[in-house]
C-alpha cells in the first residue's frame, strides 16, 4: 500500500489468568517538508489488563520521542552509535543471528534428514 491514513495495531492475548489488550495508533506521515523523525510516532497508546473475575486496570506506558514509539532512535544508536547498557537485557543482534541460524539448520536437517550444526564462537553448537 503506497499510503494509508491510519497506522498502528491492536493486540489481544487471552490466557488462563485473564486478558491483555494493547492498542497503538501511529501518526500518519507524508514527506512534504515535515520532520522525518515523526514518521510512525505514537499518537495513542493503551495497555489494559483484564484479570479473571476482577475489574480491568489501565497500565501506564512510557512514551518515548521518535518514530515507531521511540524505538527507531534506540535501534539506530545501537547499530551506528555508541550502544548503552540495556537494563532489561533484551535480545541483541547476536541473538537474532542465532535465531535465524537455528531456523536455517532446522530446515537443512529436514531437507537432508541429517543433524546440522552451526559454528559459533569457535565451538560446535547443537543448533
Amino acid at each position: 500500500m503506497a499510503y494509508a491514513p491510519y497506522g498502528g495495531f491492536r493486540a489481544c492475548v487471552t490466557g488462563c489468568k485473564g486478558r491483555l489488550e494493547e492498542t497503538i495508533i501511529e501518526k500518519s506521515y507524508v514527506n512534504s517538508g515535515g520532520e522525518q523523525s515523526l514518521e510512525g510516532a505514537i499518537e495513542e497508546i493503551s495497555l489494559v489488563v483484564h484479570p479473571m473475575f476482577a475489574p480491568p486496570s489501565k497500565v501506564e506506558v512510557e512514551r518515548l520521542v521518535g518514530s515507531h514509539g521511540g524505538g527507531d532512535p534506540v535501534l539506530l544508536n545501537d547499530l551506528f552509535g555508541v550502544p548503552t547498557a540495556d537494563a532489561l537485557n533484551r535480545a541483541s543482534h547476536t541473538d537474532g543471528i542465532m535465531s535465524i541460524l537455528t531456523g536455517i539448520a532446522a530446515n537443512e536437517a529436514l531437507h537432508t534428514g541429517h543433524w546440522t550444526g552451526c559454528l559459533y564462537k569457535g565451538s560446535r553448537s547443537a543448533i
